[in-house]
């Protein structure tokens, strides 16, 4: 029996090139390294935004247009929770990230939002 393309027979997965690629050049401990198609994604839950970096920016991280009032943000692997400056303008917001990442695969910011504003 041939081996299905698909999961479930529900169609071909979603996690193909326009995802990430590998990298014959970027090694990580000798194995190739997985180059992601993007800065950054998101989750939510009430109140809250999570944006998994998987791209560290220099500096800022700029993003689109939050509804409601974004109150604070900071990094997900603080375990203090200290803030991380942000400005939140009708053109999107823009997060003070430190120099490094805190983790190589992906960095989480949290951010605070109310809704209500």
């Amino acid at each position: 029996m041939a081996q299905s393309p698909w999961i479930y027979g529900c169609g071909p997965t979603p996690w193909g090139a326009e995802v990430g690629s590998y990298s014959d050049a970027a090694k990580d401990k000798g194995k190739p390294r997985f180059l992601p198609a993007w800065q950054w994604r998101a989750t939510t839950r009430p109140g809250k935004i999570y944006v998994h970096v998987f791209d560290w920016p220099a500096g800022k991280l700029e993003l689109p247009t939050v509804r409601g009032t974004v109150t604070s943000a900071y990094l997900l692997a603080d375990p203090d929770q200290g803030a991380v400056g942000f400005t939140q303008t009708d053109h999107g917001v823009s997060i003070t990230l430190p120099e490094a990442a805190p983790s190589k695969v992906a960095t989480v910011v949290c951010l605070a939002v109310d809704p209500e504003r």
